[in-house]
């Protein structure tokens, strides 16, 4: 058995030793010609139970790219008994794209029933049943929601890719299906496409009156005043569809205030637009927020369940938050603050329901029930909410981190399917595929596995791979310091190292889809103003190359914004994540967080109206409290 100190010196021995041992890698070489020479005779029966198996089906595969070894990972037992069926599936459709292959009905079908289709975008899922070019449709117990879904969400790359797809599988549709396609198409702003679905609806039909409606507002977005507002408010008080594609005009028009007025009539009986409704729904919550329209914010929030997870818990926050901080009614608050800890176990989200609950009972003098749940959230140091909770019993993050489970245990001896498959992955220079193996696995373990899952992931993955893996054990009270915080260089400042753990991992060559670039996530046109202030020639190569030139450019714009925003590192965080003219709005808005309480901060903190940057700066945050406790002598929240 080995502890955890034990394993922090383990895990920095073998990151920096060479991990492919030519020996092993020879007697492997060997091991997969007979497997590859059983699975072309056919007759593999006595390796079903080889953990090799897997792995060799997916280098064969990879190497050849034929249908057959797809077959075989399939009915493979390590590959059914694992976490990560959608995973080497996508990876499989990826692969067969990039080299523009098709497949069987018999092979569709059988990824169809292999993979939980819940876990896989409709994106993805039109890609899988698209390699399938047959006019004869796929059949099965999914096919039937799976062609709706896609039919309803999905994106097709042209018309005649559309009207195929429409009349391979017009058996499983219904009129409705075409309106609920239209209102997406409306809501994601492609009206081309809208028209033409559209014109398959008699000319008479009250369907394509509505439709024809919808199609006129979306093309006359900023045109709208308050007369066309006012006729359409009567119009749109029973249709979903309407509602939402005004709410989405009033927003591209910055006409945010006229939102709520619709906000309150949406109902998602079908529960088809739900994703496209919280969206809007939170922007209306937002902004009566701003104008202190607290009822209304309430009001809105209570009219509509999200479906997905994530968005109940932020539902559940913001009615718990509103009816503590604006209604004063802290009671009424504790039923939604215990809702977020009955539906996540992620430390974040553990952490921010406790504390809130104990804000709560310490609002209502309860100061022995505030206390408990201070002490649950002080147990994720980690955490944003976490650390504020520590920060209330008035103890020291630092005795929080030197104490955080260091008698926990892991077996050397331990073995895993899943891991072996990754670590020969990864000496056949399948390392992407062996990363996402590994962050699976970290992701899905449990509290009994945890550590046996990070001693598994050292032996494959170098020092910054592993960094982003052993972030998912924090949710366990397992902590690695010098792992999960590395610094890429010692003359970096702890702030630059919190905003490049969080924006790429510590990826030289990360590249967003906004095309912010290297390790520190720097967006072209602010790195071409940065090297000029700098006196440097401006170079996208050396961005995603050269670590040095990267760093020094991102810590020069950091510098920048301290000095717009007097070194407040919520402002430069926030700033950073969404530029300096919102974060001017914000304090225009709800005030300046440099002149307030630490409660007050974090009222402004969540009153961010950009959930992304809102969550980045909690990251932001944490990180920074976590480098400073590390790596500076003293330090304490």
């Amino acid at each position: 058995m080995l502890n955890i100190i034990k394993l922090n010196v383990y895990i920095f021995s073998i990151l920096f030793s060479n991990l492919v041992n030519a020996d092993i890698k020879k007697d492997l070489d060997a091991s997969y010609k007979r497997i590859f020479s059983c699975i072309e005779k056919g007759n593999c029966k006595n390796l079903e139970k080889n953990h090799e198996l897997l792995a060799s089906l997916i280098i064969a595969f990879d190497k050849t790219k034929n249908e057959k070894y797809i077959q075989h990972i399939l009915t493979n037992e390590d590959f059914l008994a694992s976490n990560s069926k959608e995973t080497i599936v996508l990876y499989i459709i990826q692969t067969l794209i990039k080299y523009n292959k098709n497949l069987s009905k018999e092979t569709t079908e059988m990824i169809i029933n292999a993979i939980n289709t819940d876990n896989i975008s409709n994106e993805n899922l039109y890609k899988i049943v698209n390699l399938y070019k047959s006019d004869e449709p796929l059949e099965g117990a999914k096919i039937p929601n799976l062609v709706k879904n896609i039919w309803i969400y999905g994106k097709f790359y042209s018309a005649d890719e559309e009207a195929m797809f429409f009349l391979k599988y017009q058996k499983y549709f219904d009129i409705n299906i075409f309106t609920h396609r239209i209102n997406r198409l409306l809501i994601t702003g492609d009206i081309k496409e809208a028209i033409r679905i559209n014109n398959l609806f008699k000319d008479t039909s009250p369907e394509k009156r509505l439709n024809d409606m919808k199609i006129e507002i979306t093309k006359s977005c900023k045109n709208l005043n308050n007369e066309t507002l006012e006729r359409l408010a009567k119009i749109s008080s029973n249709d979903d569809g309407v509602n939402i594609i005004l709410m989405k005009c009033l927003a591209s028009s910055n006409m945010n205030h006229k939102i709520i007025k619709f906000a309150t009539r949406i109902q998602d009986k079908d529960k088809i637009l739900g994703d496209m409704i919280w969206k809007y729904q939170n922007l209306a919550t937002i902004e009566a927020l701003n104008h202190k329209q607290y009822d209304i914010a309430k009001e809105i929030l209570e009219s509509i369940i999200p479906a997905k997870r994530l968005d109940y818990i932020h539902h559940q926050f913001l009615l718990g938050w509103i009816k503590f901080r604006f209604l004063n009614k802290p009671k009424s608050a504790i039923p939604h603050f215990e809702n977020i800890l009955k539906n996540s176990s992620y430390a974040v989200s553990v952490a921010r329901g406790n504390y809130w609950l104990a804000r709560t009972y310490e609002a209502m003098q309860n100061n022995d029930e505030a206390r408990k749940f201070y002490e649950i959230a002080a147990q994720y140091p980690t955490t944003f909410y976490g650390q504020h909770a520590i920060k209330k019993l008035g103890a020291s993050l630092k005795s929080k981190i030197d104490g955080y489970i260091m008698d926990a245990k892991i077996d050397e001896n331990f073995e895993n399917s899943m891991f072996k498959t990754a670590s020969i992955l990864n000496k056949y220079k399948l390392e992407e595929l062996s990363i996402l193996l590994i962050q699976d696995a970290m992701a899905k373990t449990t509290k009994d596995n945890v550590l046996q899952t990070i001693y598994s992931s050292t032996k494959i993955l170098n020092k910054y791979e592993i960094a982003p893996i052993v972030r998912y054990a924090t949710r366990f009270g397992v902590f690695l310091p010098q792992i999960s915080y590395p610094k890429i260089m010692p003359n970096i400042d702890n702030f630059t190292s919190s905003i490049i753990r969080q924006e790429s991992g510590f990826t030289v060559d990360a590249i967003s889809e906004k095309n912010a670039m290297g390790m520190m996530q720097v967006i072209p046109e602010t790195a071409k103003i940065i090297s000029k202030q700098l006196g440097l020639k401006y170079s996208k190569e050396r961005m995603l190359r050269d670590k040095e030139y990267n760093i020094r450019i991102g810590s020069t714009y950091i510098k920048n914004l301290g000095k717009a925003f007097n070194d407040n590192k919520i402002l430069i965080a926030a700033s950073y994540n969404a530029g300096p003219a919102p974060v001017k709005r914000w304090i225009n808005n709800f005030g300046n967080p440099d002149i307030m309480t630490n409660d007050d901060q974090i009222d402004w903190i969540e009153s961010i109206t950009y959930g992304q940057t809102r969550d980045y700066v909690m990251r932001i945050m944490e990180n920074y409290n976590m480098y400073e406790n590390i790596y500076s002598k003293d330090k304490s929240i």
